[in-house]
């Protein structure tokens, strides 16, 4: 089957490499529908928030996470969104972090710029969002004040060279990317002593939006696009899958939520980079399927990994196997 594959996209001009075509599926029994099943599968596996008391007062709190990142704030640095009178009660810090390639596909955080800067593939050297509250009342950053973040570097990441800060947007059309985030007087970006991460200072105007940062770098070269042909034995109108295009030798992703009734889906791929395409689906009926295939990518290609059933918590399995 694997030389069958590779004569016909030789044949059909689509690519240099096509290989490890490897695939799965599963029954759901719960939830009410495809398009919440399928979201629930994938972000409840996601990292948990990580809730932390801050007293308000003047004094600096460092925070340390589960990925090793330090969170330096004061509580006083807060203020109401309403601009009421802040309480004596604690103050909550809600910190998310995503780490590597699995933590960016079970978040939903492609590596990618927004389209007004290029639509450029990034690799991340980790991402987090720092949100505070009070009496379950959102807070903001007050103007003037800021947050310290020092990070720590992914082992998955393979350059610190060129390291930016970067702030996450979702449009109207929730088309996902990111931004680069000035390096200015207030938010700023440096290696840390040891150069195994960044001190990141945050002003009030990058942290009261609450969107994630992340320290990414841009990756030089060219972008072709890739289709991804998935298709399965239970296939109809209705059903919803995700995409994910997961870099191999960079702590890159791509993903997209959208694929054709017939199957198809298109994504931009870095040229000469070696992805795995990795295919969830669930129809009406609730019942998930997954295909994934690995290749080296140096010209227009097609992915086609066939899709199967299996367990939920295997098709987990496998999806953190691939996205090492």
């Amino acid at each position: 089957m694997r030389h069958y594959l590779l004569i016909a996209c030789l044949l059909l001009g689509l690519l240099t490499s096509c290989e490890k075509s490897d695939i799965v599926a599963a029954n759901a029994t719960t939830d009410d529908g495809s398009t919440p099943l399928l979201y629930t599968l994938i972000q409840q596996n996601a990292a948990a928030a990580q809730s932390f008391d801050l007293s308000p007062s003047t004094t600096p709190t460092r925070l340390t996470t589960v990925h090793g990142n330090i969170v330096t704030v004061r509580g006083s640095s807060f203020v109401r969104f309403d601009a009421s009178n802040m309480s004596s009660s604690p103050i909550k810090l809600q910190v998310e972090e995503a780490n590597d390639r699995a933590d960016f596909l079970f978040t939903r955080l492609p590596t990618v710029t927004v389209e007004w800067e290029g639509s450029q593939l990034l690799e991340s050297a980790g991402m987090i969002r720092v949100r505070a509250y009070q009496d379950d009342k959102p807070l903001e950053l007050a103007s003037g004040e800021v947050v310290q973040i020092t990070t720590r570097n992914s082992a998955k990441l393979s350059t610190s060279t060129g390291i930016q800060l970067f702030s996450s947007f979702l449009g109207p059309a929730e088309d996902f990317g990111w931004q680069s985030v000035p390096n200015d007087s207030i938010s700023t970006i440096q290696p840390n002593l040891t150069n195994t991460g960044f001190v990141v200072t945050v002003g009030s105007k990058a942290f009261n939006r609450g969107r994630w940062l992340s320290c990414s770098r841009l990756v030089p070269g060219s972008i072709i696009p890739v289709r991804v042909q998935a298709t399965s034995q239970n296939t109809s109108e209705g059903d919803f899958t995700h995409v994910f295009m997961v870099y191999n030798n960079l702590n890159s992703l791509d993903y997209t939520p959208y694929m054709s009734d017939q199957g198809l889906a298109t994504l931009p791929i870095l040229s000469g980079a070696r992805v795995t395409a990795i295919v969830v689906r669930v129809t009406k009926d609730q019942t998930f399927y997954y295909g994934e295939q690995t290749a080296t990518v140096t010209g227009p290609f097609t992915f086609t990994p066939k899709l199967s059933a299996l367990p939920a918590a295997t098709i987990i399995t496998r999806i953190r196997q691939a996205a090492q």
